[in-house]
């Protein structure tokens, strides 16, 4: 309960209906429940009222005890698992990207928001972003990755794309955080088929040609590799990446490097820099972020605190003063590819054959 100021007043008005919802719980069909308390305003400033306040929650918790024991425990383990509330009713849901809360544009796929990390629920390009051929941006699998492209026109491309009612928007690095560690949280992309089994694919990094996802239904396509071979000598450049809600990602790791805007709307008309005072070197990511660097463990690093790039796939990340920010390494990053993989050693304004982008849709 939130008490304002001594010369305001504030009342107690709590919903009965609104707190037997938030039970786990699903009424049976013979129990008769008693009507619920009427519970009584208070005002903060009227110390004489006490005793009503502590009557009113007596009442609730006697209701919310009796009802409580009249209702059958719902069971809702598993992932992917969630309480559901009809109207009438709870029941244990299977949660899938097409029955996100959120709806997204063609190309998007929905991503469950990260409270630690400040997102909530957004839609990211499935796909490295693609030029459809009359200078815009789109996310689809067939064609290049628009390539050869700096971080402050990346931003621009993202922001000038039109539709829907929310806001396009070059990835931010809080969102790009949220999908690594929800992936991290996803047993089925560890080779090991457990949360930190094994090693996370690296995507397409091991030379060759930055390339379309010529087929969706093979998840090593344009690699050369396949789901038989040992991790860390095929396995890993596995192009497809899941979330907690089954949304599918292309090309998360590898492929192209993929710039990424440092803050969420900080200013919504500018490319936002990251950490022009981190280390130049490569940091493993089972090392803690060394003194002067302003970034947080909650900016680069995994959820799971000794995983390394060579034995789980995860990346490493680098320095530098330059302050363009990006992600997810390229075509030839071999081991130092990852979905944690970040970088701070280029300009915003510097192009490369394989720096790309990817857009997000905020509803």
């Amino acid at each position: 309960m939130k008490l304002m100021n001594m010369h305001k007043k504030s009342y107690f008005k709590r919903s009965v209906t609104g707190v037997i919802n938030s039970l786990v719980f699903s009424l049976t069909a013979a129990t008769a429940l008693a009507t619920p308390p009427t519970l009584q305003e208070f005002q903060t400033g009227d110390p004489a009222r006490a005793s009503e306040v502590n009557d009113n929650f007596s009442k609730l918790k006697t209701y919310a005890h009796g009802l409580a024991n009249s209702l059958t425990p719902v069971l809702c383990t598993g992932a992917n698992k969630a309480l559901q509330w009809d109207g009438s009713s709870w029941s244990c849901a299977t949660i899938t990207a097409s029955g996100s809360s959120i709806s997204c544009p063609t190309g998007y796929v929905p991503v469950p928001g990260n409270i630690t990390l400040g997102t909530s629920d957004f839609c990211v390009a499935q796909f490295e972003m693609k030029s459809d051929g009359s200078g815009n941006a789109v996310s689809q699998n067939t064609g290049t990755p628009w390539t050869n492209i700096n971080a402050n026109d990346a931003f621009s491309e993202c922001s000038s794309i039109l539709g829907g009612s929310g806001e396009y928007a070059l990835i931010s690095n809080p969102e790009w955080m949220t999908i690594a560690r929800n992936i991290e949280a996803t047993a089925t992309n560890w080779s090991g088929s457990a949360v930190g089994s094994g090693m996370l694919p690296r995507g397409h990094s091991d030379g060759g040609s930055v390339s379309a996802v010529a087929d969706t239904n093979d998840p090593y396509t344009g690699t050369g590799n396949n789901s038989g071979q040992s991790p860390g000598s095929g396995w890993e450049q596995k192009r497809e990446f899941f979330l907690s809600n089954n949304s599918k990602i292309w090309d998360f790791a590898g492929n192209t490097w993929e710039w990424v805007d440092y803050s969420v709307g900080e200013n919504p008309a500018v490319y936002s820099s990251g950490p022009t005072n981190c280390p130049s070197s490569y940091h493993e990511m089972n090392v803690a972020i060394p003194g002067g660097c302003s970034a947080s463990s909650t900016d680069i690093l995994p959820a799971g605190g000794s995983y390394t790039a060579n034995t789980n796939g995860v990346g490493r990340w680098y320095g530098g003063s330059q302050g363009g920010v990006k992600r997810g390494g390229a075509n030839g990053s071999s081991t130092g590819a990852g979905v944690f993989t970040l970088e701070f050693a280029d300009l915003p304004t510097n192009t490369n054959s394989n720096y790309g982008f990817r857009c997000v849709y905020r509803p």
